[in-house]
């Protein structure tokens, strides 16, 4: 019998180019669904009450919603492949509903909860001056944790202070403020080759040399949010939500460039907070590797021009 879920694997890849999480996340989720089905259960004759069933299984379980609802996605989504490449007539989760994800306001950290927690990793020995250098770096442009961890040595630029963030379908280019170009220089130039090979390309690495996981973020996190003493609960995927919603100004920057830090962008100097109102979403760079200007632009959804100069923040 063919195994369904490795051409469904493949079909995600191939067909659908999903990220590699997306993929990793659907493959597992319905391999514990054939794991508690009966042994040597055929997927194909599967029925609805069994998918019901296991939804309420998982939440006996004592799964969150969001768990429940990932999983009701990954059976449905994988039968309607099956469906489509002819292996079955109807889909047995087509009529599957799973129970609502609440959803809930993330909650946002004060400016000094923001400081407390990027001071909390001590430059005292190599998984200290790492650990800072990330916690900087994602304070200084909001990148989203996958995009953190997917970065290579060759997508930083020191002496331009500039970072080179993106996928396959976008790209873009990231302005550094001094303290975190610091910061990334003193673990890039001194800390980096004391824990990867040459070989390895990845920007962050973990203590075995190899690159850093979502996993080992997420446990950073939480070890410097308990050494911080934050009682707010912050995760990897919206721990960069501070900095999208507190904005910083200085007198040391032009004023175009005064623009919305909190959407993946980044601020010059950490001030004073200001309102993002009138500020622009993005910024594209001109299709050069490296360029000496972020040419101003006007957002489609506000009026704000986007001007940033290598000049205007050193």
């Amino acid at each position: 019998m063919p195994d369904y879920i490795a051409l469904y694997r493949a079909y995600l890849e191939q067909e659908k180019h999903a990220s590699p999480n997306t993929v990793s996340s659907y493959v597992r989720d319905l391999t514990q669904f054939r794991v508690w089905l009966p042994q040597g259960s055929d997927l194909r004759r599967v029925k609805p009450a069994a998918v019901e069933e296991y939804l309420a299984h998982l939440t006996d379980q004592g799964r969150s919603a969001a768990t429940v609802t990932r999983s009701a996605a990954s059976i449905k989504s994988f039968y309607h492949y099956l469906v489509l490449s002819g292996a079955m007539k109807a889909s047995p989760a087509k009529g599957v509903a799973a129970a609502k994800v609440e959803r809930k306001c993330p909650e946002i950290l004060t400016g000094r909860e923001v400081e407390l927690f990027l001071e909390q990793p001590k430059c005292v020995d190599e998984k200290g001056y790492r650990d800072h250098a990330m916690l900087e770096l994602m304070y200084a442009t909001g990148v989203r944790v996958s995009e953190l961890i997917a970065l290579n040595v060759e997508d930083v630029n020191l002496p331009a202070a500039f970072l080179r963030c993106g996928d396959e379908k976008r790209e873009r280019i990231i302005p550094l403020y001094p303290r975190a170009v610091k910061a990334l220089r003193d673990y890039i130039q001194v800390i980096r080759p004391r824990l990867a090979d040459q070989e390895e390309a990845a920007l962050f690495v973990n203590m075995n040399g190899q690159r850093m996981t979502r996993q080992g973020f997420w446990k950073l996190v939480k070890h410097y949010q308990a050494k911080a003493e934050i009682t707010k609960d912050i995760t990897p995927t919206p721990c960069d939500t501070p900095l999208r919603c507190i904005c910083w100004r200085t007198g040391r920057t032009c004023a175009p460039s005064r623009r919305c830090w909190a959407t993946r962008t980044s601020p010059p100097h950490r001030s004073t907070p200001t309102s993002s109102s009138s500020t622009c979403r993005t910024c594209t760079a001109r299709r050069t590797p490296w360029p000496d200007r972020i040419e101003p632009q006007r957002s489609k959804k506000t009026a704000a021009l986007c001007c940033i100069s290598p000049e205007h923040l050193l």
